[in-house]
Order: structure tokens, then sequence, then C-alpha cells
């Protein structure tokens, strides 16, 4: 889970910046 959390975070960051 807290891989996943940390993946999405990741993602979220990339696609917003």
């Amino acid at each position: 889970m807290a891989t996943n959390s940390s993946v999405l975070e990741k993602n979220v960051l990339t696609f917003r910046s």
C-alpha cells in the first residue's frame, strides 16, 4: 500500500509539473 501511494504521489507530481 505504501509503495502504491508513493508511486501515485510521484505520478501526480510529474503530471502537475
